[in-house]
């Protein structure tokens, strides 16, 4: 999403909130411009990484259960989690993330359309853009999010997986064994040779 948007808040680095300045006549977060947004630098991540234990927070430690080392708090036991699971840095900008092989960036920036800035015949509206700027995962190939007049959004269509770090190459299947000869059907409920009768009469 766009940069400058959310802030993090300062009594939880974990959650964010909206940008909106305290001292002004507009109560709304401000909204980057189209040419703004053609700048990689200007796209941030917003929502949560997922942990190692697959979650977005850690559980709360239960003090019946946890066992606390002398001199030890519960605290100190809950810092240690978060050290071996860490969170990721909210709103982080997407400039930071790591490429993928073959030396490609994380992400792709492109603009589409109309690149040009219309004025408005009232001069109290603001100018007006009509292009719009994708940026594309290399990371998560079909991952990609949108600006367009002050609207964004994302989209992913994908299998789920990475991009290719290794080269896998799958064994093929084994054969499949032939079905076994079926034995010849019998009537039922008794057979009806003279034999089979007779022994049955015995």
């Amino acid at each position: 999403m766009p940069a400058g948007v959310y802030r993090l808040k300062e009594d939880d680095p974990t959650e964010v909130e909206e940008n909106i300045p305290e001292d002004g006549e507009n109560p709304t977060a401000p909204i980057p411009t189209t040419e703004q947004m053609k700048k990689l630098s200007n796209w941030v991540h917003f929502g949560q990484n997922i942990l190692k234990c697959n979650r977005l927070k850690h559980m709360d430690l239960n003090p019946e259960t946890v066992e606390l080392k002398e001199g030890e708090e519960l605290e100190d036991v809950m810092k240690r989690v978060v050290a071996a699971d860490p969170f990721e840095k909210r709103l982080k900008p997407v400039v930071q993330d790591k490429g993928c092989k073959g030396n490609y960036p994380a992400w792709i920036l492109r603009s589409y359309g109309d690149s040009a800035t219309y004025r408005p015949a009232n001069p109290e509206h603001s100018s007006m853009q009509y292009g719009v700027v994708v940026v594309k995962s290399t990371v998560w190939p079909g991952a990609m999010s949108f600006f367009w007049r002050g609207q964004w959004g994302d989209i992913y269509v994908g299998d789920a997986q990475k991009h290719e770090e290794i080269t896998y190459f799958p064994i093929s299947p084994p054969m499949i064994l032939e079905d076994p000869d079926e034995k010849p059907v019998q009537p039922e409920p008794n057979p009806n040779d003279e034999v089979h009768r007779n022994n049955m009469r015995l």
